[in-house]
């Protein structure tokens, strides 16, 4: 890492020319002793920090002393959308899936449970806030990748066949029509009976009769027996119930009839449908049948993804009156009572769960020369470096009255006369290295008036040039 020290004191008659010299309290005595008294307490100050450890080349305006201090790096990922899944990578080498819940609130808290202790193991500590992901290191100073969310790849979907349609039961019904004027006739074989219809006075009267003479008999075999005029009217009492048809034969005279099919007896049917779950990935609707709408998750294969909807969601539908099972790769909606029918279910792939990552705090943050002089001006300058490549390099020193604004190392310093109070600058070329040299410098003597305290020093190079990494940076002032 580069290493800044600053060096101020005040400049008098009686040093050697050229020479700088360190305040201190030995000094100060030996000045004091000397007869120098003004000078031993001529105030200096001294501030250093340690850059970046890098060899990123510099280009011509950038600035070159952002110098770090460790500070927990901060990301925050703030999550959108209202369903399906998303990806976090990155951070902590991990990958790790964020899947939506109820509400943005509630996925980022049920994300942070589940992964906390996963992230805290790479040193970054989870939390969340909100829709809000929150990720910290948990040592200053140690970095992470960022994170990075990226909604997940979802082509979970699925065919719906209706194998068995809903059919509902129907009543038996068969009908026998009376026809002659007198005698009897002898009517056989529904429910098994056999009984004897006597005209009286007419038809209608004959019909009458009989209902009433056997009713009983026929719906303690599940039959209802009634009559309409001159019909005799049979059905079965339970819808889906069949019983055979009655047949009428002439006993005496003329008493007969004929006999018609009126409707057919129908057994209900229990309606199911399936459907084939198919695709690798993410997150489908499941709608329609019984009212309901329900999230199928993929997990690791489509077996397992549909045992999970089934154990999550069997007793919802069959609230509903549907009987919900999985075989393999189809999930089964079955009636729980034939003859009830349902909606067909409806399986529609979802996934918009994303977020967008706020970079809140930087693995280090970047601080200024702060120099306290409490003098008039500065009237020297040098600037030396082990650092051999800035050999004839161009530089500029920056001089503040006010902290200023500033973007950081190798950033390039946009119009810094307006980034503090009284801007000052100087320009030095560093010496050009011979043989032997172990560093170069830059002087000059200047005259730059500076009469607040602190004074704010930022520095930018005027060429392309590359640091090396552990050069050391020695900046001396001089003011009175």
């Amino acid at each position: 890492m580069d290493t800044f020290r600053v060096k101020m004191i005040s400049k008098y008659a009686g040093f050697e020319a050229g020479q700088i010299y360190w305040i201190d309290s030995w000094l100060a005595s030996s000045l004091v002793n000397k007869g120098y008294a003004s000078l031993a307490t001529a105030i200096s100050d001294s501030d250093s920090f340690t850059r970046l450890a890098n060899t990123t080349a510099y280009a011509a305006g950038d600035e070159m002393n952002a110098f770090s201090v460790q500070v927990k790096q901060k990301e925050t990922l703030t999550l959108s959308g209202g369903e399906g899944t998303a990806t976090i990578t990155g951070t902590g080498g991990l990958t790790r899936l964020v899947t939506f819940n109820t509400t943005l609130t509630q996925t980022a808290t049920d994300f942070a449970a589940a992964f906390v202790a996963d992230y805290l193991a790479q040193g970054i500590t989870l939390t969340s806030s909100g829709n809000t992901l929150i990720f910290e290191a948990a040592v200053a100073g140690v970095p992470f990748d960022v994170p990075v969310i990226t909604n997940a790849t979802s082509d979970l979907a699925g065919t719906v066949a209706h194998t068995t349609a809903n059919v509902t039961a129907v009543k038996q019904k068969e009908t026998i029509t009376l026809t002659g004027t007198s005698g009897t006739a002898n009517i056989t074989l529904a429910g098994g009976l056999t009984k004897v219809a006597t005209f009286a006075t007419d038809l209608s009267t004959t019909a009458s009769n009989f209902v009433t003479a056997f009713a009983a008999a026929y719906l303690a075999v599940g039959i209802v027996l009634t009559s309409s005029t001159v019909t005799l009217i049979f059905e079965a009492n339970v819808a889906g119930t069949p019983f055979t048809a009655p047949a009428i034969t002439n006993l005496t005279t003329n008493l007969a009839g004929s006999v018609v099919h009126t409707t057919a007896n129908r057994i209900a049917v229990k309606q199911k449908e399936i459907i084939t779950v198919t695709g690798t990935a993410g997150e489908a609707t499941i709608a329609a049948a019984g009212g309901l709408t329900r999230v199928l998750t993929f997990d690791a294969n489509l077996t397992t993804t549909n045992s999970d909807f089934v154990t999550a969601n069997a007793a919802a539908y069959l609230a509903q009156g549907i009987v919900l099972t999985s075989s393999l790769a189809t999930l089964i909606f079955e009636a729980n009572v034939a003859g009830t029918g349902f909606t067909a279910p409806t399986i529609t792939n979802i996934g918009n769960v994303a977020g967008t990552v706020v970079h809140t705090t930087a693995n280090v943050t970047f601080s200024t020369l702060t120099l306290n002089l409490n003098a008039s001006k500065i009237i020297r300058v040098l600037i030396s470096t082990t650092n051999l490549a800035f050999s004839a390099e161009a530089i500029r020193l920056w001089f503040y009255s006010s902290m200023p604004t500033h973007s950081g190392d190798n950033i390039a310093l946009a119009n810094p006369v307006t980034l503090g109070d009284n801007a000052l600058y100087v320009d030095l070329t560093f010496s050009t290295a011979i043989a032997g040299d172990t560093d170069v410098y830059a002087q000059a003597t200047v005259d730059l008036g500076i009469v607040d305290s602190p004074i704010y020093v930022l520095v930018q190079a005027l060429e392309a040039m590359t640091p090396v990494s552990e050069g050391v940076f020695t900046i001396e002032l001089t003011a009175n």
